[in-house]
């Protein structure tokens, strides 16, 4: 529907972002930063002050890795109480972990006065709202046309238009038992609205895509392998950072395998998996550790799924990511196994991707990803902005329908994308 010009102007204030809202940003750290690590410190420094971070802790000690990994403790947070942070220095993990944190608490509400109740049959007769049905909802879902719930509203990046969407799909925990109790997949908090926003839409891409791989490999036939080859690539060939990291790793006698699941969307994402054949309380065993990345630029995105993979790693020993976001259990097919065992002993092996695409400004590399998604069928990108006005700093969550939420850590059913994966 077209909504009045009043109606617009009343959600546009609601949303408090539009097209003004992002511009042109230089990378300015080698993580894609609006500022140097230097800079977000003296930054945080004052905002720290109204955070109720308790404690910041250097987790990096408890495990013989020895790379780095620090944690932020919000004991009166509604779900997770602790928040790790990996990166290439001790600062930038330490940073990573604030703003982990800072995106937590951001994510937990939005004030009142930007909500608005009404069920979607009502709402969408008068104002532009996105159906909750096309997130792919949990099959036990509260949800329908007729129940009245909460909204709120956000600026669609690839129509350029506001829309309301379901509070629930934004805030985590969940109230009102539209989708499960903890989501935060496009969730960001950084330097600047146009920061939070790329990285947030890289969260979605990569979780889709690991998604994707997942039910792929979980529920494909043996003779379907070869349809979707691993792509598994010859560490040796990694940028000089993302070997170092290799080489600190098998000092203590583990290995780390990368594999590429850039799928039809084109943005690059990669897994990097740690094994470990003497983790304690396993020894004997091979665990596995996985960390996830996606980035325009190659590079970034396997460093990410390294540190990530570090990240898991450490979080393990430390214990405190045990019940992170639900973790369902699926039940092991044996098309699965041999994928797994061909995932952490390939036969083959390619070189790294060497040419990256980033422009290296966030604004010009979010309207590539942009770009991407549309080229991929996706007709919307929605941003809620959930900047709290005591923390200041620039929080948002992302929504991308038609992207799979985390198979297997979200209680969200499989859809089209996810299925079709399987031919």
């Amino acid at each position: 529907m077209n909504a009045s010009s009043s109606t617009v102007e009343r959600i546009a204030a609601a949303a408090r972002l539009g097209r003004q809202s992002f511009y042109s940003t230089p990378m300015v750290s080698p993580a894609g930063h609006a500022r140097s690590y230097e800079e977000t410190e003296e930054w945080l420094r004052t905002v720290l002050t109204r955070v109720p971070i308790t404690r910041i802790f250097d987790a990096t000690p408890l495990d013989v890795l020895g790379l780095p990994v620090w944690c932020a403790v919000t004991p009166l947070a509604a779900d997770l109480t602790v928040h790790a942070g990996k990166g290439a220095t001790p600062r930038a993990a330490r940073l990573s972990a604030v703003m982990e944190s800072i995106e937590r608490l951001c994510g937990e509400s939005v004030a009142d006065e930007r909500v608005l109740r009404a069920s979607h049959r009502q709402l969408s007769a008068e104002s532009p709202a996105i159906d909750p049905e096309l997130f792919d909802l949990p099959f036990d879902t509260r949800y329908r046309p007729d129940l009245e719930m909460d909204w709120v509203p956000g600026y669609d990046l690839l129509t350029e238009r506001y829309f309301h969407v379901a509070r629930d799909l934004v805030v985590s925990p969940a109230v009102e038992g539209i989708c499960g109790p903890v989501e935060t997949n496009g969730l960001a908090a950084g330097n600047s609205i146009t920061e939070s926003t790329l990285h947030a839409i890289y969260e979605v891409v990569e979780r889709h895509v690991v998604s994707e791989a997942r039910f792929h490999d979980l529920y494909h036939d043996q003779e379907d392998a070869q349809r979707r080859p691993l792509r598994m690539i010859d560490v040796s060939t990694l940028p000089v950072d993302s070997t170092e990291w290799v080489r600190r790793i098998r000092d203590e006698g583990m290995d780390l395998v990368v594999r590429d699941l850039t799928n039809d969307l084109g943005i690059p994402v990669f897994v990097a998996y740690i094994t470990n054949d003497s983790f304690p309380g396993a020894e004997g065993e091979t665990i596995a550790f996985g960390g996830y990345g996606a980035d325009l630029d190659p590079a970034r995105a396997v460093f990410r799924a390294i540190t990530e993979a570090v990240q898991a790693h450490t979080g393990t020993v430390l214990g405190a990511r045990d019940t992170f976001e639900g973790g369902a259990v699926t039940n092991e097919r044996t098309a699965m196994l041999r994928r797994h065992l061909s995932t952490l002993h390939p036969d083959a092996v390619q070189p790294f991707p060497p040419s990256p695409s980033s422009s290296y400004d966030l604004y010009e590399d979010m309207k590539e990803v942009l770009a991407r998604l549309r080229r991929g069928g996706i007709e919307h990108c929605v941003v809620v902005d959930l900047t709290r006005e005591d923390f200041g700093v620039p929080a948002v969550r992302v929504l991308i329908p038609g992207l799979a939420a985390p198979f297997g850590e979200s209680s969200r059913r499989p859809g089209r994308r996810l299925l079709q994966s399987l031919v």
